[in-house]
């Protein structure tokens, strides 16, 4: 027996690796070589697009941006940067600029296809997040200052003062399928815009009482407040202003603060309401005075919020139930409508029309959500979501080449009309955990937590296809059993079947099967009684293959009433419909993860990968390699890994390789069930959170 403490482990050096990603390992007579892999990002939360005269390219983190040179036709996704967060793109006088975080500049003069990076001398304290660029200078936007750089990319002048802090304030309790190092801040990035020939932003909160823009020089010698009270038709000392965009309608100026649209002059001297009726989309409060973008949302059959110019017409968007399934009232709603409306007024009313077609949201998602316990600590929860529109924000569409309007946000979201809104495709899409892979070229994600039963997939051009029907355009509920609160079983076979399963709140215990890679379901009732009522402290291993049967183990880890866990040991059919308990194991002192088969002419001989817990402290963690060969009965300890982690991922490539991740502190490990040796693979320079999860495209 070997055993190994990670205490004395010397530390790899590794690469940043995103939260989830590919692995690409090279591959010699069978032996893996440590260290040399390259990461391709899989799960990119976008920030925004952009186009070039030619291209479009949609931006996000780690570094990655898909880019299409056929005006949206196919996509392919390359990155700039170690695996950074791209901020923000600007294509100006035929020159692509891209920030990166860690205050580099990216440049591209082809478009998008090659890349130079400059690196800018700005301290590390601070981070840039905005860029402007004109003829002669660019400009960024930092926490609490604003950067002008010339063309050799040196610093000219910086002004700094606590009216431009951005408001940084970390979100503890964040969506895990987000762990994206500067989403969650309290108001988001204010941007920098240019306005007669000098540089207008928001004006912070740290401004006492300040209701107004600031305006700064292009030499960036002074800031002035301009003050917008006594300018609007009413009293705005209860309105938050926040200025987003700035448009040129009909030679006129309109300004949009707090959603909302305003016509001004240059030197702006009064704010007009853009609509005649001026209790059009939600306009004000009438008893606080106060501009609202949440009161009667859709009164008018569109999202206020997501109010928009392009050229001289104004749109908005239009996310509108569907009008079946009015009496359900289940957890999951109907799918949503949503499409692009159009403003016209007719005979002197404001009115927003359908502009193209609807596209009909009718996809399985869920939305991780904040709920702060007063007086305790945020609480986080997914909620089941009637479409994919929540993952794009409720934000407004991107207009390239005239005819081509994208929506775009996180978990790689990406859906384009190529037609003016006559109709929509849903290009990429994807969250969740990774949990199985089909022919090395496909892979399958899970999205984890109560109420989260999301099934996605994504193939080798790393594009996410869409994600599960729950409606299906014939009207047909394909989700009409209750909603899981995880899905512990997953598997999924070469000839298209598969079948999931896990904790239900209430009900029956069911399957979810598939005979087409997931793409239709079917639902079977059983009598495997384990997942009946949510139980957190249970664990659930893998699915072990052996012939006809397949063996499971549950890991019941409740130490209230006893000081030790229960293990059990299934045996099931393949028709899913006998569970034979074979082991009420009461000794091991451990839960098992992981069972992986010896031979497979004799159930009863196994190795398992074992967690056991310190009875004094639960964060003295010991992983142990355990063989059997007599279904679990006894034991023999073949490798101990000492003060591990929490165990994040277990990825079982092939009969011989198994892939063990950890995260506090994130650490990937090779067991080499030839040699019974662990190797440390990978290991961060700084432990900064990355909790990785890898995927492994074998022999090549």
């Amino acid at each position: 027996m070997k055993v190994f403490d990670l205490r004395q482990t010397k530390k790899s050096h590794g690469v940043f690796s995103p939260w989830c990603l590919i692995i690409l390992f090279c591959l010699f007579q069978s032996y893996l070589l440590a260290f040399e892999f390259n990461l391709i990002p899989m799960k990119v939360n976008f920030n925004n697009s952009v186009s070039t005269k030619n291209n479009i390219l949609v931006y996000g983190d780690y570094g990655s941006y898909l880019i299409s040179t056929d005006r949206g036709v196919t996509w392919k996704q390359k990155d700039i940067g170690l695996y950074n967060e791209i901020f923000d793109m600007v294509y100006y006088n035929d020159t692509l600029w891209a920030l990166v975080d860690n205050n580099s500049l990216y440049i591209s003069t082809d478009e998008g296809l090659n890349w130079e990076m400059k690196k800018i001398q700005i301290g590390d304290e601070d981070t840039t997040v905005r860029i402007l660029v004109d003829d002669e200078s660019i400009f960024l936007r930092g926490k609490k200052s604003i950067y002008k750089i010339n063309r050799k990319f040196e610093i000219i002048s910086s002004i700094t003062s606590d009216s431009l802090n951005i408001e940084w304030a970390y979100n503890k309790t964040y969506d895990p399928d987000l762990p994206v190092k500067f989403k969650y801040i309290t108001k988001g990035f204010p941007p920098i815009l240019f306005f007669n020939n000098k540089i207008i932003t928001g004006a912070s909160a740290f401004i006492p009482n300040s209701k107004g823009f600031l305006e700064i020089d292009k030499n960036l010698e002074r800031i002035n407040l301009i003050d917008i009270r006594g300018k609007f038709p009413f009293n705005i000392d209860s309105m938050d202003v926040h200025l987003t965009r700035i448009f040129k309608y009909n030679n006129k100026w309109v300004f949009v603060i707090s959603s909302h649209l305003f016509i001004t002059d240059s030197i702006l001297t009064k704010f007009e309401y853009f609509f005649p009726d001026t209790s059009f989309l939600s306009y004000l409060d009438k008893n606080s005075g106060r501009i609202r973008g949440d009161k009667d949302y859709f009164m008018y059959g569109c999202y206020p919020p997501t109010v928009f110019l392009h050229k001289n017409d104004v749109f908005a968007v239009s996310p509108v139930d569907s009008n079946f399934d009015n009496e359900y009232t289940g957890l999951v709603p109907s799918y949503k409508l949503v499409g692009i409306k159009k403003y016209y007024n007719i005979n002197g009313k404001d009115t927003f029309l359908l502009y193209g077609n609807y596209f009909k949201d009718i996809y399985k998602t869920s939305r991780f959500i904040d709920r702060t316990i007063p007086g305790g600590e945020p609480e986080g929860n997914f909620i089941p979501d009637h479409g994919l529109y929540y993952s794009f924000g409720f934000s407004s569409p991107s207009i390239y080449f005239d005819s081509i309007w994208m929506f775009n946000f996180y978990h790689k979201s990406l859906l384009i009309s190529k037609d003016n809104c006559k109709t929509w495709n849903l290009i990429s899409y994807l969250s969740g955990k990774p949990v199985s892979i089909l022919n090395d070229t496909t892979y399958f994600f899970v999205r984890v937590g109560q109420n989260a039963t999301d099934i996605n997939k994504v193939d080798q051009d790393l594009l996410g296809y869409p994600p599960v029907v729950y409606d299906s355009n014939t009207k047909q509920r394909l989700y009409n059993y209750n909603t899981f609160y995880d899905l512990k079983i997953f598997h999924l076979d070469s000839t298209g079947f598969g079948f999931a399963t896990g904790f239900l709140p209430f009900g029956p215990p069911y399957f979810i099967l598939t005979y087409d890679n997931w793409k239709t379901l079917e639902f079977r009732k059983n009598n495997f009684r384990e997942f009946i009522e949510p139980r957190p402290m249970n664990f659930v291993s893998n699915l072990c293959w052996l012939g006809d049967n397949i063996l499971l183990a549950t890991s019941d880890t409740n130490l209230v009433y006893r000081n030790y866990p229960i293990n059990k040991i299934f045996l099931v059919d393949t028709s899913l419909k006998t569970f034979k308990l074979i082991v009420n194991d009461t000794i091991s002192k451990g839960i098992i993860l992981h069972i992986l088969k010896d031979d497979s002419t004799n159930i009863g001989k196994f190795t398992s990968i074992f967690l056991i817990f310190d009875s004094t402290s639960l964060f003295n963690r010991v992983l142990e390699i355990r063989r059997t060969l007599d279904t679990g009965h006894t034991w023999e300890k073949i490798l101990i890994l000492k003060n591990v982690g929490k165990v994040n991922q277990i990825y079982e490539h092939n009969p011989d390789s198994v892939f063990i991740t950890f995260k506090e502190p994130d650490k990937v490990y090779l067991y080499d069930r030839t040699r019974d040796t662990l190797q440390l693979l990978w290991q961060p320079e700084t432990d900064d959170g990355q909790n990785p999860l890898l995927m492994v495209i074998s022999d090549r």
